[in-house]
């Protein structure tokens, strides 16, 4: 029967499963509600975690496990939703029994490891299928099957961050001998530093739009252009600021119900700094899982001064209000013989008047320090102060 039992509508919260091994599954659980729990280095050998036929799971971590078997799988889905989860280590979430569309919105999916020949890291019964929205796919490797494979449904993702993976095919349908039934699509979404031979296969038709792919890829809006993630050696795959990933996906994609990103911040901001790009009503939504949060009052880097009157009270001194002052207070700095130093931070400004590495919205380099005061900077912060920050 598994560790834990629980009938349709029971409610699981706020508990910690850690070093078991059973022969079955960890929870079984259909149509229960599972959150905020945690699994911590959880072994099963047939079923897996089940949470079948319209579960809920939210808030959960699945950390270190590494079911025995290719049927040992430590999460079965069919028609459940999952969010804000993270999995991590190598567990395998399954969906086996009966009909529907699992919806994973906001998970991170992370460091699986090898994953053996007989092995897929998404997998799905007949007539299942997933659905992604905002999700962290992160240094998945399984070299001689498909990271997805979705059987007689659609496989959508939306507004996904794809990167460090490595497979021979990244979504793949079962088709059992007839010919292709359903589509695949990727939309709004980073696919970057990726080792996959293939994108899809068997699918009846295949349409990416609106996402960063590392090679050239048919379709409306896509990029070749790095998103110039902020810390991705860390596994940080948030948006530097003037990354081309901003504003400049389509807002229309975006199911009402999406209003968070991966990390929990609104999924729906614009970053007046940065032109828009993308497609769909405003404010158009970036690309990826994470939204590029513009640093509120009292952080922007436009901000220089509360007057731009040397000797007076508050000169120097930023109050959070990008207006003149700041914007005269930065004409007098970068037409200073004395400057501010060469280096970020190294400087007698209350704030580095070295900007930006280039003044084109979009490029590489664009709202980030270069430790040399130019032109670059003094048309950024033009841009700056007729955004507001």
């Amino acid at each position: 029967m598994g560790a834990i039992g629980s009938g349709s509508g029971s409610v699981i919260r706020n508990c910690i499963f850690e070093d078991f091994d059973d022969s079955i599954s960890a929870v079984s659980a259909g149509g229960c509600f599972l959150l905020d729990c945690q699994f911590l280095n959880c072994s099963v050998t047939t079923a897996g975690l089940s949470v079948a036929s319209a579960g809920f799971i939210e808030g959960c971590e699945f950390i270190g496990s590494d079911p025995p078997t290719n049927q040992g799988t430590f999460v079965h889905m069919s028609g459940s939703t999952i969010r804000n989860c993270r999995f991590s280590g190598g567990p395998i979430p399954r969906a086996d029994f009966g009909d529907g569309i699992s919806t994973l919105i906001g998970c991170t999916f992370e460091d699986t490891g090898n994953l053996r020949p007989d092995q897929v890291f998404f997998t799905v019964g007949q007539n299942n299928g997933y659905t992604f929205d905002s999700c962290v796919l992160a240094n998945l490797a399984s070299p001689t099957r498909p990271v997805i494979q979705a059987w007689n449904q659609n496989l959508i993702l939306r507004n996904c961050t794809i990167t460090g993976c490595t497979a021979a095919v990244f979504g793949w349908q079962q088709t059992s001998g007839r010919p292709p039934t359903q589509d695949a699509t990727i939309r709004s979404s980073i696919l970057w530093n990726n080792n996959i031979g293939s994108l899809f296969q068997l699918f009846l038709q295949t349409l990416i739009d609106w996402s960063t792919v590392q090679a050239s890829t048919p379709g409306i809006g896509n990029l070749v252009t790095n998103p110039l993630f902020l810390n991705p050696a860390a596994g940080d795959y948030s948006l530097q600021r003037g990354s081309p990933a901003v504003d400049s996906s389509d807002s229309a994609a975006v199911p009402p119900d999406v209003t968070l990103d991966a990390a929990g911040n609104p999924r729906r901001v614009d970053d007046q700094a940065m032109p828009d790009t993308g497609a769909g009503p405003p404010p158009i939504v970036d690309r990826g899982a994470f939204e590029f949060q513009p640093p509120g009052p009292g952080f922007c880097q436009a901000d220089l001064t509360t007057t731009a009157v040397p000797g007076s009270s508050g000169y120097g001194v930023p109050n959070g209000i990008v207006n003149n002052d700041g914007f005269f207070s930065y004409t007098s700095l970068f037409a200073s013989s004395l400057g501010c130093g060469n280096a970020p931070g190294a400087t007698r400004c209350p704030s580095p008047p070295d900007l930006t590495s280039t003044a084109i919205p979009g490029t590489p380099g664009y709202g980030i320090l270069d430790g040399t005061l130019s032109s670059d900077d003094f048309f950024y912060s033009l841009v700056l102060f007729a955004a507001g920050c």
